[in-house]
């Protein structure tokens, strides 16, 4: 695995990927228009938490 595919930024894309996907399905039934929240609240923690390790990253420390 390569160390981006260790990241839970990674994961949490790939979880909304399958939810997308499997959804309508017997075990996911999510409303259609609440994926723009769902799109939202994973946008906003990929986004922020790349953002967070480029600047701690530009500092010289570690996450």
């Amino acid at each position: 695995m390569t160390p981006g595919r260790k990241a839970t930024e990674f994961w949490a894309l790939i979880a909304y990927i399958a939810a997308f996907v499997a959804n309508g399905s017997d075990y996911i039934t999510i409303p259609w228009d609440q994926y723009t929240v769902l799109a939202g609240l994973v946008a906003s923690y990929v986004f922020g938490r790349s953002y967070v390790k480029a600047a701690v990253a530009k500092n010289g420390a570690t996450v």
